[in-house]
This record gives C-alpha cells, sequence and structure tokens, in this order.
C-alpha cells in the first residue's frame, strides 16, 4: 500500500525526488537516498490545466477543491485562513509495473548493498518513491481574516521562500500583502514545475540464515554484501527484500485529507516531531 506525503513549503525541484528513488524518511527525500542506475521507464502522467480555486464551505467535489485542501494542510495554516492560488498546470507521475523493475534493480550491487546497510540502522524503514504531485508556475496566498494587527498573522520565513521567487520585502518574518487592515496576506510564488505530494511505497526487508531457508514467497533474495550476522550455527548470511502492500501503521497522528477520489494524504512532520517519533 502507497502513501502519500505533502511536501509542505518550499516545494520540491523534479530532481528532489525521483521516481525509483529509495529513501530512509518519507518527510525529506532529499537526504539518505539511493538513486538506482537502472532507471523507471514505465512512468504514467495525468495533466490537468489552468487551476485556480478559493477554499471555502461550498467549494467541493472537484480537483481544484481538493488541491485548494491539500496546499492548506501543506501550508499548516492557522485559524480563521483561506487559501487561494493559481496554477498553469497540475500533475501527476506515477510508476507503473513497479514489480517487475524492482525486481530488476534489487539484483544490482549498488542497490543491494545501500538497503543492507540501511537495514542496520535504528528504525530500519525503507521507502521508493512510485509517484509525485506538481504544479507549473503556481502562485499560492494565504489570508489571514484576523483584524488583529499583532495577533493570528500568517507569516511565511524567508527560507520558506527560497523555494520559489524572493519577494522584494526587508523583514524576515514577511507580511507579503498588506493589503487592508483585516485581512493579512501572505503569497508565494513557485516558477516552474515542483512538486507539492511525494507517494511512497514502503519496502520489508529482513535477514534470514541460507541454511534454514525461511523466505517469503515474493520475496526478492540475495547473498548478504556484507558478510553473515550471528555467531551460531545459524548465522544470517541472505537477505530478503519486497514490496509491502499493508498500510503503514505510524502514520495516523499526522493531518490528513481524503479527496474526492478517495486517495488520502497526509502531512509532513516538522524535525522536532521526528525526533519525538524516533525517541
Amino acid at each position: 500500500m502507497t502513501v502519500n506525503i505533502l511536501t509542505g513549503l518550499p516545494f520540491l525541484e523534479l530532481s528532489q525526488a525521483k521516481l525509483g528513488r529509495f529513501v530512509r524518511n518519507i518527510d525529506d527525500p532529499t537526504g539518505n537516498f539511493h538513486d538506482p542506475v537502472k532507471a523507471p521507464k514505465d512512468v504514467a502522467k495525468s495533466v490537468v490545466t489552468n487551476l485556480s480555486e478559493t477554499q471555502s464551505s461550498g467549494s467541493s467535489g472537484s480537483v481544484a477543491a481538493d488541491l485548494t485542501s491539500l496546499l492548506s494542510i501543506a501550508l499548516k495554516r492557522q485559524e480563521r485562513t483561506s487559501v487561494r492560488y493559481t496554477t498553469k498546470e497540475a500533475k501527476f507521475y506515477s510508476l507503473d509495473n513497479s514489480v517487475p523493475w524492482f525486481s530488476d534493480v534489487v539484483k544490482l550491487e549498488n542497490t543491494c548493498r545501500w538497503i543492507e546497510r540501511a537495514m542496520k540502522e535504528r528504525g530500519a524503514k525503507i521507502y521508493i518513491v512510485v509517484g509525485y504531485r506538481t504544479l507549473v508556475d503556481a502562485e499560492v496566498t494565504a489570508i489571514n481574516s484576523d483584524s488583529s494587527d499583532s495577533h493570528g498573522r500568517l507569516q511565511f520565513p524567508v527560507s520558506v521562500l527560497a523555494g520559489g521567487a524572493p519577494l522584494p520585502i526587508a523583514d524576515p518574518a514577511i507580511e507579503a500583502f498588506r493589503g487592508r487592515s483585516e485581512e493579512n496576506q501572505s503569497h508565494y510564488k513557485a516558477p516552474g514545475e515542483k512538486i507539492y505530494a511525494v507517494e511512497y511505497q514502503r519496502i520489508r526487508t529482513a535477514w534470514f540464515s541460507s541454511k534454514i531457508g525461511n523466505m517469503k514467497p515474493k520475496a526478492k533474495v540475495w547473498k548478504s554484501y556484507a558478510g553473515t550476522r550471528g555467531t551460531d550455527s545459524d548465522d544470517e548470511d541472505m537477505v530478503e527484500a519486497e514490496l509491502d502492500d499493508t498500510a503503514e501503521s505510524d502514520i495516523d497522528e499526522r493531518e490528513k485529507y481524503s479527496t474526492n477520489s478517495g486517495e488520502v494524504f497526509y502531512s509532513t512532520l516538522d524535525e522536532d516531531e521526528d525526533e519525538d517519533e524516533d525517541e
């Protein structure tokens, strides 16, 4: 079973979440990753053009409304804050025929060695990027309707804007549009094509002894490049890996949104939340 994670801001560049990438952290596909030398060739793509929407109680049942809600979660919006956006195109890329491709890449020595190193780390979770969603030339505005000028404003730090076009405002905690006194706005521009959600599939791995042969029927198996584990007659000298179709068990603490087509998206975790989860 796959899981969709919203990237938050800044959105990701296309090179930061390639299809077929092996990762250790679904909140950061740019750290501790492996891109197999055999890149996937079977890629499906769908495109929706000229989308725009303002979130409201009456806007539901459409792709535009779904995207508004997803961006709202990605921005981690505050109460009394609405989101509006425009984008030339919204695209969805997905990895087709992932099973035969996975079978091929786990025959590659560098991929097997990366998996073995990852298995030795605490937590030992491995995922593959099997899809992602992008926006082209997107502009997103967060509008706070609080009349107070000193309380409850939604602001983007300069670091957030690094992934988009910088705005000519010196204040490091910017209020991008001043507008009316009762309506503060923060504006984000993302020129070009940027990733706002990544779809992952878990890989289940295990060590076992060739003397016992307790591998799973669908698992891909290889002799460990790191040598054996253990000191007795049941030394674990083999590794098995398979794509996992079961649901993630530790994802429910995140904010989530279900689209009208039945897909579920989850917010990314902040760094401090990640640290708490690993303890």
